[in-house]
């Protein structure tokens, strides 16, 4: 998509419509937005719907900078963690080092919920059914 074609009402509008997408957990659009229409926002002269494509700009970067540190955060810390053998750790993950021995679920009420998922989906169908009906 070339977006120096678009008119400036037109491109305020599309810069909005990426910071608000952005805004729906997605950075990655936000970090798009950054690099689209970052020589709009600050390498051009100033007018009306610059300054709202600076501001739309603005928010994608502090928003894809935000989320960076939260992602790698949360990376390091679990990392960090998984490395330590901790119980919890093994419930986030499908994917199991090799070599390793798993630790028994049978004692543990998750297990249960999940063997125990189709009878407990059928009460609580029934019990839908029979508020619905009353």
């Amino acid at each position: 998509m070339d977006i120096s074609k678009l008119t400036d009402v037109k491109k305020v509008d599309l810069c909005k419509k990426y910071f608000l997408i952005g805004a729906c957990f997605l950075p990655l659009i936000w970090v798009v937005n950054s690099f689209w229409f970052f020589s709009d926002a600050f390498c051009k002269p100033v007018n009306n719907h610059r300054r709202q494509i600076r501001k739309y700009v603005i928010g994608s970067i502090i928003g894809s900078i935000f989320w960076i540190i939260v992602l790698c955060s949360w990376e390091i810390f679990f990392q960090y963690y998984r490395s330590q053998g901790l119980v919890w750790t093994d419930f986030l993950t499908f994917v199991f080092p090799t070599g390793r021995v798993s630790m028994s679920f049978s004692n543990h009420k998750l297990f249960d919920l999940c063997v125990n998922l189709p009878k407990f989906m059928k009460m609580l169908s029934n019990l839908f059914i029979h508020v619905q009906f009353i």
